[in-house]
């Protein structure tokens, strides 16, 4: 679970960053930015969470009611201050706005994509 944690948010992170700094040059400064902070954002909740689950795996379901709620509470939380802050950046369009939102789906396309392909995992020779 760890390996897949770290490669998951350093790949997140990456792809977000590169695709920023292309969309800042090709589409706008405002698409970019929120993309950039939906990324992290995205990144973090998903690295607090992963956090917490592999707590609950070595602590037993006893930690599983408060956990969860405590950690999907902050998350939507999170989301919820990306999400208002990328608003503010270009209200007329709402460039950042769709950015920001296109940033918090980054994190879950690459666990998707470790899931499907295994590359988070140790290969044996």
């Amino acid at each position: 679970m760890k390996q897949f944690r770290l490669m998951a948010v350093r790949l997140a992170i990456l792809i977000t960053a590169l695709t920023a700094a292309v969309l800042s040059k090709t589409v706008g400064r405002e698409v970019a930015i929120g993309l950039l902070g939906g990324g992290i954002a995205g990144a973090l909740a998903f690295w607090v969470t992963a956090l917490k689950c592999e707590r609950v795996a070595s602590e037993g379901p006893n930690a599983v009611r408060s956990t969860a709620l405590r950690w999907n509470v902050f998350s939507l939380g999170l989301y919820l201050v990306v999400l208002t802050w990328a608003f503010t950046l270009d209200r007329d369009t709402l460039h950042g706005f769709f950015g920001a939102a296109a940033g918090l789906f980054v994190i879950r396309g690459v666990s998707l994509l470790l899931g499907l392909t295994g590359w988070d995992q140790k290969r044996e020779n």
